[in-house]
């Protein structure tokens, strides 16, 4: 800008007045410059050039400014060049103006925007006495240096100075014209922070801007309007996408959606979904086939991904004679139309999703969400062992959100804060209540009991600043998965201390009474969450949380935090470390390798039998039980936790295709290897396939329905080509798998942040772009550092007004709860209207499958295939079995009708011919197969102590048994089928049509004599088949927000929105 500001003067096409402008402008960018910098800070504020006198001698100059931008240097120039200090001289001169312009300084003192006007000059009239030859070409390029450095530095430092708004101008008749853009700017700087009653505040600053501009009544359509044109523009030439979705209740069931896609590099916000019931019609089994035809993610009727028929072979078909490519020719697995699922495992999302994957056979990769899934076994695991620690959980969950209420007002933390203070007035430390608590929180707390007064005046002292006194604290809310677990973290030591204090010195074993405890409490016919909301009615919340901590609760609660510990641990180094997609396709990269998917197992185990000294000594242990209802209780709970994270994370990461995801591994040597093991498997996928098509019986087939997706197919397609051309199309999908937000927490902590930005909304209705603005502005993306979709303030201050019914369009309802009648109709009709159902045992039995499939096939044991049913009979999670031919015995942590997975033991001790077992130290979580039940025997074990405070060992406590003895002792619980392959094993005969019930009864008679013993028998069988008391996991979503009553939202479908627009339609008729 500066050399054309120079140069322009020349030009004789330029108008006077134009050239006059150019000049002006320079010279006063250049003055603003000096003067804002306080002098010219380049080179230390000097200027040396060399230029020669008429004689063409050399001389060297030195101009040094001033902090005022003036210099005594070119008082030389007479002395070198006279002629140069004449032209100087006689710019001076008013009457001697160029273009309006003349010098204003000397020689003796000139300053910097002179010298550049001087030499300006000298360049455009180098005729005039070898001016320019001689001096100004030397001085020209230096101080064009000097001062564009200088206008650069001063035009950072205005950037950093505030913009100033613009005066508003107004009409004849009042009315504020066009805004001034720098107004909008400033009106959304200064908003920026405010999340709430943005509107209002807005109509406040009556300087920038008028009171009904469109930037302030339609704020958020134009943000909503804007980020829906620029998601449009963003993806508009996606292909292969990753969708994480999730619903809410926001004033009615809303949904929301990221979507990422790994070529761009971006995610953003799908149009949020207002969710309705399903119409009886759209459940016509004619517009379910019609609702597929021509969508996205259809498969190309070119593409053959369906296992081959008995007359087929690859490509050719022996029957017909026809030729067909599974690929036809120019296929590119790039160009692919692809997308990822990511949610939870609802009842209502995952038959949809299995409806897509496995029947229709949709380019779709539908995912589970690992947090939910992770929190979903530790409930699981809490309700199906003994002890009721789900219970616990629930009543600590009270406990802990008490500094909250009531209503979420906190009044309740004042009110403690105001205890704390009497108790420290009215009570001393050398009476009681305080030395009746002094050793439950000596205990609590881990530290030894003070013998004098001094130190129990110092413990007496510390009392009063601790943080669970004076801070709320975290709350213990759904949507933050295992907040129940920070909460215990900050509340660690001071239980008994806040009880101490909220019941007003009352003792230390005050529990709830048991009088106001009604019949179906004691005959244990509610659930837990109706049982507390019954006390809380009775008691108050701020009288019965303190109530519920008792030595046995404290034990319960210990036992949870020491046993599942590494859950919370694993999830909050995923939650912290893992949040971009490259960390993503890292973590499923190591995970899917080795035992990498194994290691919270692992560490599950080692808690739960070495790392158990502080749930066993001193008065830890309740006061009405003993040591083996308590070990009876830990044994119960972390072999049931154990069970069901086996099955969630071998399912999650060994099956296909995130089995292979491996082959995106940093290490050489683990990506080779994987790949050599994906081209191995699909061989022999396609050979057990082919002997199934001819005939032969291949049982783990029917239960891998994995090789049913299409995704799966393509990828093992795209690694045989890659094999034969030296491409990596495989590579390029398994990254598309892989490399994305990986869960649905990004919509969880969006749902949390965007509901309290709309909680003190005027109305109960939120409308859909209320709803969407929220969901844009929660700032999940940029938490996680993921490059996303977003509108800024420069083109909300540079849109139109727009209209919210454009956006309206969008957010058409959609299903998402079915009624009970509704989803009966789901149930199959005929054989050829079902597809595989994706539950949490299903999928364990698919890997169980797969494992011994790939096992068979490895060995060549083909034949072999349908001896591994035996390996349904090893037993419940917690089990011990002994194999003579491989001299070991296990620890039965899963089983499956394939397999089970089990950790060696090692023998500990002998005595009286009866072993203890404890856990390996080595890592050896292992699949196993029993084919020979002979080989396999059932060892009665007991957990208990092997010290005073562990570890925990396991005793066995009568002779071994076989394995279907050791069932029918447990309870029989086999499948119709598994108790007639068992009797075709026996040589017993059968019929066919047998029920049940007459299937066991041949079992009983042959291994059981008496009928007092087959009596009893059937009736632990009868338990054994009785459904779990847990209830429906559509009601565990308010286990946790009904413990704090807060706010909740008002269904009401009349959306504000909409009655605008209607009241305008209405006032335009």
């Amino acid at each position: 800008m500066l050399m054309i500001l120079a140069i322009l003067p020349g030009r004789k096409k330029l108008q006077p007045g134009s050239k006059a402008c150019c000049l002006q402008l320079l010279l006063e960018l250049v003055r603003s410059a000096v003067g804002s910098l306080g002098g010219v800070p380049v080179q230390g504020g000097v200027l040396n050039f060399a230029c020669f006198d008429p004689h063409g001698h050399p001389h060297a100059m030195s101009l040094e400014f001033n902090e005022a931008g003036m210099t005594t240097g070119f008082r030389e120039l007479p002395d070198i060049h006279r002629r140069a200090s004449q032209t100087w001289v006689r710019l001076t001169d008013s009457s001697n103006r160029w273009h309006s312009m003349n010098l204003t300084s000397t020689l003796e003192l000139s300053s910097l925007w002179d010298m550049l006007l001087w030499c300006t000059w000298s360049k455009h009239n180098p005729a005039v006495g070898r001016v320019w030859e001689d001096v100004g070409q030397h001085l020209w390029p230096k101080l064009l240096y000097v001062c564009g450095s200088l206008l650069q530095q001063f035009a950072l430092k205005m950037a950093e100075l505030s913009a100033h708004p613009l005066p508003l101008l107004k009409s004849v008749h009042n009315n504020i014209r066009r805004i001034p853009r720098v107004n909008k700017l400033l009106l959304l700087q200064r908003v920026k922070k405010q999340k709430r009653h943005r509107q209002e505040v807005m109509r406040s600053h009556t300087d920038l801007t008028s009171s009904h501009a469109a930037l302030v009544t339609q704020e958020k359509a134009i943000s909503v309007c804007l980020y829906v044109k620029s998601l449009v523009e963003t993806f508009r030439e996606s292909k292969q996408l990753m969708v994480s979705w999730d619903c809410s209740t926001y004033d009615v069931e809303t949904l929301v959606c990221c979507i990422f896609d790994r070529l761009v590099g971006k995610g953003g916000f799908l149009p949020v979904q207002n969710m309705s019931p399903v119409l009886t019609a759209e459940l016509d089994s004619e517009i379910q086939q019609l609702c597929i035809a021509g969508k996205v993610f259809e498969r190309p009727v070119a593409v053959r991904l369906d296992p081959l028929t008995a007359d087929e072979t690859r490509i050719h078909n022996e029957k017909t004679g026809e030729f067909v490519r599974q690929l036809p020719d120019g296929f590119n697995f790039q160009n692919m139309p692809l997308l990822v699922s990511v949610a939870d495992q609802g009842p209502n999302n995952q038959p949809a999703m299995d409806l897509v994957q496995y029947k229709l056979g949709l380019n779709i990769l539908c995912m589970l969400d690992v947090f939910h899934r992770a929190f979903n076994d530790l409930k699981t695991a809490m309700r199906g062992s003994k002890g009721r620690l789900f219970r616990t959980m629930l009543e600590f969950s009270l406990f802990f959100n008490v500094n909250y209420g009531p209503s979420g007002s906190r009044a309740w933390m004042q009110r403690k804060i105001q205890q704390t203070k009497e108790f420290a007035k009215t009570y001393t430390p050398h009476e009681s209540p305080f030395l009746d608590y002094l050793p439950r929180i000596c205990e609590e707390r881990q530290i030894p009991e003070p013998q004098d007064a001094e130190g129990r005046q110092l413990l007496f002292n510390q009392m009063l600043g601790l943080k669970t006194l004076t801070q709320c604290g975290p709350v213990v809310k759904l949507m933050r998965w295992f907040s129940f677990f920070e909460s215990y973290k900050h509340y660690e030591g001071d239980c008994w201390i806040n009880k101490m204090v909220m019941t007003t010195g009352c003792s230390p074993d005050t529990a709830v009474d048991k009088n106001i405890i009604d019949g179906d409490m004691a005959a244990g016919k509610l659930t837990d969450k109706e049982e507390l909301r019954q006390l809380k009615m009775k008691l108050g919340v701020y009288t019965l949380a303190p109530q519920l901590i008792t030595v046995e609760s404290m034990w319960k609660c210990k036992l949870l935090i020491a046993i599942a510990g590494p859950c919370w641990t694993f999830f909050s180094h995923k939650a912290k470390e893992v949040k971009t997609p490259q960390q993503v396709q890292l973590e499923f990269a190591t995970r899917s390798a080795g035992h990498g998917w194994a290691e919270e197992v692992a560490e599950l185990l080692d808690n739960g039998f070495n790392r158990i000294e502080s749930l066993y000594h001193g008065q830890s242990f309740p006061s009405d039980g003993n040591e083996d209802q308590c070990l009876d209780m830990h044994y119960s709970f972390l072999t049931a936790l154990l069970c069901k994270r086996v099955q969630s994370l071998s399912a999650y990461f060994l099956l296909p295709p995130m089995r292979y995801a491996c082959c995106l591994h940093p290490t050489p040597e683990t990506k080779t290897g994987s790949q050599e093991k994906m081209a191995r498997e699909w061989k022999w996928l396609l050979k057990g396939e082919e002997l199934q098509a001819a005939g032969q019986d291949v049982p783990p087939l029917d239960l891998m329905h994995w090789r049913k997706r299409s995704v799966v197919r393509l990828l093992f397609l795209a690694q045989e080509r890659d094999e034969k051309l030296g491409t990596a199309e495989a590579s390029h999908l398994l990254q598309t798998f892989t490399c994305h937000v990986g869960d649905t927490r990004i919509v969880e902590n969006c749902h949390q942040i965007a509901k309290d930005s709309l909680r003190d909304a005027r109305h109960s209705q939120k409308s859909k772009v209320g709803k969407m603005d929220s969901v844009i502005n929660s700032g999940v993306f940029k938490e996680r550092g993921i490059p996303a979709v977003e509108v800024t303030d420069v083109q909300k201050a540079d849109a139109p007004k727009v209209f919210p019914q454009a956006f309206d369009k969008l957010t058409h309802p959609n299903t998402h709860v079915l009624k009970r009648e509704f989803q009966s109709l789901m149930k199959h009709k005929s054989k050829a209207h079902t597809w595989p159902a994706t539950t949490h045992n299903m999928e364990f039995q698919q890997i169980a499958s797969t494992e011994w499939f790939f096992r068979c096939m490895d060995g060549g044991a083909v034949h072999d295939m349908d001896k591994a049913w035996q390996s349904a009979l090893a037993g419940r999670p917690g089990d011990v079995l002994a194999c003579s031919s491989q001299s070991k015995c296990l620890l039965v942590l899963a089983t499956a009708s394939h397999a089970f997975v089990a950790w060696d033991l090692q023998i500990d001790s002998c005595s009286d011919g009866f072993f203890t077992f404890k856990p390996a130290r080595q890592f050896s979580l292992a699949f196993h197969f029993i084919t020979d039940m002979n080989d396999w025997i059932w060892m009665p074990v007991r957990p208990r102590l092997a010290g005073p405070r562990g570890p925990l060992v396991l005793q066995q406590t009568g002779s071994g048994m076989s394995l279907p003895l050791a069932r029918i002792a447990e309870g029989l619980d086999l499948t119709v089928a598994l108790c007639q392959k068992l009797l075709s094993f026996l040589n017993i005969p059968y019929k066919k049509n047998m029920s049940r019930e007459n299937l066991v009864n041949l079992l009983l008679d042959h291994y059981l004599v008496s009928d007092e013993q087959k009596a009893d028998a059937r009736k632990k069988m009868g338990l054994a088949l009785q459904p779990d008391d847990i209830d429906d996991a559509d009601g565990d979503a308010s286990d946790y927000e009904e413990l704090l009553d807060m706010v909740q939202d008002n269904e009401n479908f009349a959306d504000p929105d909409l009655k605008q627009e209607k009241e305008r339609l209405r006032v335009k008729k």
